[in-house]
């Protein structure tokens, strides 16, 4: 359907402001009955389905809509609680993990020395996959230094990587993330200031 002469595309709401709105895919499909109105999207590479606004409103303003919407509404709720309870569980599980995770008491100078040769081990790798030379031994300042060993007790010397690859894509990575993150993190300064 095209727009009638006089028609700007602010007279209709496409579907993300549909969504905006409130409205659920099934209720698109059940409550419109006319063909959508195609306007050119912002980088001219496909249309945007559009629905004049007036009818839309009127649509609204049905108790059809207006039941609808509200059983979306609780729909969504609950799976907002349910998504709270599984990031608040992944959380707790998680870090009581990280609390129980032993971090090995190595004395300072063989760390920074494994931490360094690590590091170098590991750029002469990338090198050597691309065809490059080896950078140079590098003799890090002391803020670098104790980044690099931080980052080598945390990936080398416990089992952080495997805990983030059990973690991936489920509810409250982020914030499980963090807490082990930080938990580690001041277990490996508890060791270094001894």
């Amino acid at each position: 359907m095209t727009p009638k002469k006089g028609q700007r595309r602010t007279d209709f709401y496409n579907l993300a402001e549909l969504k905006e709105r409130g409205w659920t895919p099934k209720m698109v499909s059940t409550l419109i009955d006319v063909e959508p109105t195609e306007f050119w999207g912002i980088y001219k590479n496909r249309t945007q389905k559009c629905y004049l606004k007036a009818y839309i409103e009127d649509i609204e303003s049905t108790d059809q809509f207006k039941e609808m919407l509200e059983k979306a509404l609780a729909r969504k709720q609950t799976a907002m609680a349910s998504a709270d309870r599984r990031r608040d569980e992944l959380v707790a599980e998680y870090t009581k993990i990280a609390n129980d995770m032993k971090v090995p008491d190595i004395p300072l100078a063989q760390l920074q020395g494994e931490a360094v040769q690590h590091w170098y081990d590991h750029k002469c790798d990338i090198a050597c996959y691309y065809g490059r030379e080896c950078p140079e031994y590098p003799n890090p300042d002391e803020n670098t230094l104790r980044r690099w060993v931080h980052n080598y007790v945390r990936h080398e010397l416990t089992y952080y990587d495997n805990i983030l690859d059990e973690i991936r894509g489920k509810v409250g990575v982020g914030e499980a993330y963090q807490a082990i993150r930080e938990i580690l993190d001041r277990r490996i300064e508890q060791m270094l200031a001894k």
